[in-house]
């Protein structure tokens, strides 16, 4: 299965979902280079929520500057 890759534009982190081993992790990175395990063992309601925050931000955050 492919990762899922997600940027919160605001925090200018880069989000890696990984499903492995019938679980999901978690993988962090500010640069896209250097990635650290952050969570494992997370559900698919955990990674489904996740996706959905991290969209509904980077739609908060284009609305502000479009508003600005």
């Amino acid at each position: 299965m492919n990762p899922v890759h997600l940027t919160d534009k605001s925090t200018r982190n880069h989000i890696k979902l990984v499903f492995k081993d019938g679980a999901w992790e978690r993988w962090e990175s500010k640069d896209k280079i250097n990635w650290i395990k952050t969570h494992d063992s997370l559900s698919f309601d955990y990674v489904m929520r996740t996706q959905e925050e991290i969209k509904n931000k980077n739609y908060l955050n284009l609305f502000k500057i479009i508003f600005r």
